[in-house]
C-alpha cells in the first residue's frame, strides 16, 4: 500500500467545475454583453411573463423572469425598474447588479451602475 487516496477522475472534474462557479452571495456588478428577450412565455398559473437571458463574461447564461401583470407590489416594482432602465426594452443595459437569493436564483438589484 502506498497510502495514496484513489480519486475518481469524473468526481475531480465535477469538483473543479463547481469550485470555478461564481457564488454571488454578495451583490456583484456584471457587464452585459448580450441579451435575449422572449415575450411569449406563460407561468404555471398562466400569467404572461417575460424571460430575458443576460450573457456576461462571468455568467454565460443568466435567465431572469418577469411577470407582466403581477399582483405583488415587489414583483411589479422589479418589472417597472427593468422597463425604466431599458427604455421599455429598447436599449440593452450596460450592466446588472445581481446576487443569488436563498433559493439559488439570481436576483437583479440594479441596472446600469458604474463599477
Amino acid at each position: 500500500r502506498c497510502g495514496a487516496e484513489i480519486i475518481d477522475p469524473n468526481d475531480k472534474i465535477l469538483f473543479d467545475i463547481e469550485q470555478r462557479k461564481p457564488r454571488f452571495k454578495e451583490k456583484t456588478l456584471l457587464k452585459v454583453k448580450k441579451w435575449i428577450i422572449d415575450n411569449n412565455i406563460k407561468s404555471k398559473k398562466e400569467k404572461k411573463c417575460l424571460k430575458i437571458v443576460f450573457i456576461t463574461d462571468q455568467v454565460k447564461y443568466l435567465p431572469c423572469w418577469f411577470v407582466k401583470n403581477a399582483y405583488s407590489e415587489e414583483i411589479k416594482q422589479k418589472y417597472d425598474m427593468l422597463l425604466h432602465a431599458t427604455n421599455e426594452l429598447t436599449i440593452m443595459p450596460d450592466s446588472i447588479t445581481v446576487s443569488k437569493n436563498n433559493k439559488g436564483y439570481f436576483e437583479i438589484h440594479a441596472y446600469n451602475e458604474r463599477g
